[in-house]
């Protein structure tokens, strides 16, 4: 999702884009910065479905702060339906049809930290 929205809206702050934080060794290093070490990284899936892949384009856009912040810019650009088409391009892509519903599976890395201090190596 990164990928298509990155050529819509402005770059993100340094440090660690949102599309980072799905990288453990990435993650480790700004949680070493503030004094915290990794004691568990797991990647977990999430599924979910709904009526057709437009509702779930819908959610995506609609639950993302960045991008809701910036459709009055994309509007007035013109490019905020090629926005829609292209993400909705990256939902046919990655869902699938099952039992009349539209499915997409989401991933996500769930890391939980510790005072470096307290953790042994």
């Amino acid at each position: 999702m990164g990928q298509v929205l990155g050529r819509y809206l402005p770059p993100p702050p340094a440090g660690a884009p949102p599309s980072e934080w799905g990288d453990r060794t990435l993650v480790g290093r700004l949680l070493a910065a503030a004094g915290l070490r990794i004691t568990s990284a797991v990647v977990h899936r999430l599924g979910l479905s709904f009526a057709d892949a437009g509702a779930a384009t819908n959610l995506l856009i609609d639950s993302a702060g960045h991008v809701v912040a910036e459709r009055d810019r994309l509007v007035a650009q013109r490019r905020w339906e090629a926005l829609r088409a292209d993400l909705r391009s990256l939902v046919d892509d990655r869902g699938v049809t099952d039992g009349g519903r539209f499915r997409l599976e989401l991933e996500y890395l769930l890391v939980t930290a510790a005072a470096a201090s307290e953790v042994t190596a």
